[in-house]
């Protein structure tokens, strides 16, 4: 293999691929970074087998071939270079890095010792916009559970009707839901993708128009947006029918400046803090007034609030951590809060439409 491309281009296709490297494996080729030099272009994929990301720039290809490179000492050594050309060149299983002055030789290994991806079965196309997809999975991400004792929970669920996708995360303590337009009509689907992958694929994306072009297979789904293909495994078994847990009335409802509420929640939660309370800040809705107390071990927070207020007062206790969770993702100035009753779930949603939907469980006190 002998190719030469600009540094600048490989450092950053090499930034982007590194986002799925394991730090460790039993598996030693996964910590490195699978080569193919072929066709006038180089690519670069790195994997974890749960989700893997590969990378293709332009590249004058002199010699077509193969190699996993040691993945982070060659991350580093090409952010370090200088804003060059840079040649690599192969002899078996060593490898010749050379920009401008500095030459390095580095020990490859074998291509074949990179595992493949299994090939994708049953695949259904979707498009979306960029920014979309971005938004929803920013808007969501925080309520995907930690605790694996429930696997399937530690993905978002995506359902995709004809025109529009719903994207689903809950943890037992929030639920949190958004929903965008597709670019095209497609055929309805529902499947669940890790957190992480999900996570990842928003930091890639940008908040543009641009299509993401999405296929959806039978245990995996991939992602292509210009030089860069992302694929994920999809989570095994049945998500948890979230619209059984959606309340289907509310008691009292509250519409509050959502920047306003946040910033009194913040401030309250500071003085929340201590071991014993979980974070604990009450809401005592009146007429037209929200006050919020907070009681810890250093002092006490006591904050009023404007509010219009239908139905009936409420008194209802939160672990300040989830609610700010929701509203640190609002951008609307306004919003609704919607309560049963004190011990029942608050629903947080737009003043107008169902483009997002939360959901926090109160906390009994």
């Amino acid at each position: 293999m002998i190719l030469q491309c600009p540094c600048q281009e490989l450092n950053s296709a090499m930034s982007t691929v590194q986002r799925a490297m394991p730090s460790k494996s039993p598996m030693p080729a996964l910590e490195g970074v699978l080569f193919v030099a072929k066709d006038n272009a180089v690519s670069l994929t790195c994997s974890d087998l749960a989700l893997s990301i590969e990378c293709s720039l332009p590249a004058n290809i002199q010699e077509e071939g193969a190699l996993v490179l040691p993945g982070r000492m060659f991350a580093e050594l090409i952010r370090k270079m200088p804003p060059d050309t840079v040649s690599i060149s192969t002899e078996g299983l060593k490898v010749t890095i050379e920009c401008g002055q500095a030459k390095y030789n580095l020990q490859g290994m074998d291509a074949r010792e990179y595992p493949e991806m299994p090939p994708m079965t049953g695949a259904r196309p979707l498009e979306l916009k960029q920014s979309a997809l971005k938004n929803m999975i920013q808007r969501t991400a925080f309520a995907v559970a930690m605790d694996e004792t429930k696997p399937i929970l530690t993905g978002e669920l995506l359902e995709i009707e004809s025109d529009r996708v719903t994207l689903v995360a809950l943890d037992g303590y929030r639920l949190a839901l958004c929903k965008e337009p597709l670019l095209q009509a497609t055929t309805p689907v529902n499947f669940v993708v890790p957190g992480r992958s999900l996570s990842e694929i928003a930091k890639l994306f940008e908040d543009s128009d641009a299509p993401a072009s999405i296929s959806i297979g039978d245990t995996q789904a991939m992602v292509e947006m210009g030089h860069t293909k992302i694929i994920t495994r999809l989570l095994e078994g049945e998500y948890i029918n979230y619209r059984q847990i959606l309340p289907g009335d509310h008691q009292t409802r509250v519409r509050i400046q959502a920047q306003q509420f946040l910033e009194s929640v913040e401030r309250a939660s500071l003085v929340a803090r201590d071991s014993r309370n979980h974070n604990l800040i009450r809401l005592q809705l009146d007429e037209d007034t929200m006050t919020i107390t907070a009681n810890g071990e250093m002092g006490n927070a006591v904050e009023k609030l404007p509010i219009y207020l239908e139905g009936k007062p409420l008194t209802i206790a939160f672990n300040a951590k989830y609610l700010l969770d929701v509203l640190r993702v609002i951008k609307d100035e306004e919003i609704l809060l919607d309560f049963i009753s004190g011990l029942s779930p608050c629903v947080v949603k737009p003043l107008e439409g169902d483009q997002y939907l939360y959901l926090v469980l109160p906390v009994r006190v």
